[in-house]
């Protein structure tokens, strides 16, 4: 019954979660409040782990990024899936503080767990959270592996 709260939850507020449609900072603060309040019901979700650190990702709240999207990394429950969007939203809080080995290596565990396809080269050219490394040699690189 608690992973289906979450679903509807997820659903509920799922524009949020995509940078290509336009979101202001209310609507963010807005969903980072009802996932909030639905982890005082389900702590032990990973989903809701990774989406607090994503939204705080969103809204420049790096260090508790950082550390929500950990701690859905280290919960025994986290899928492949939720385990690949934590890792690729960790890389984007590394680029964005300047912590460019860590953010590389963050990168390298994602293609691991989510293989490069059109759509995540594509993305990556894009991605405003990754603009500091964009330049990077080694940034050039992940985008020829498959």
């Amino acid at each position: 019954m608690e992973r289906v709260q979450v679903n509807r939850l997820m659903e509920e507020h799922w524009r949020v979660f995509h940078e290509d449609i336009p979101t202001d900072s209310s609507q963010l603060q807005k969903a980072l409040a009802a996932f909030k309040e639905q982890m005082e019901l389900t702590p032990r979700d990973e989903r809701l782990w990774q989406a607090r650190g994503h939204l705080l990702l969103r809204l420049g709240r790096l260090e508790e990024a950082k550390e929500s999207l950990l701690h859905s990394l280290s919960m025994s429950s986290c899928s492949q899936g939720t385990r690949a969007d934590a890792h690729y939203n960790l890389a984007c809080a590394y680029a964005r503080m300047k912590r460019e080995d860590d953010c590389r290596r963050t990168l390298q565990e994602w293609i691991q767990l989510r293989p490069l396809n059109q759509f995540y080269r594509d993305w990556l050219v894009r991605d405003p959270d990754l603009e500091e490394v964009r330049g990077r040699a080694w940034f050039q690189a992940f985008q020829g592996q498959e």
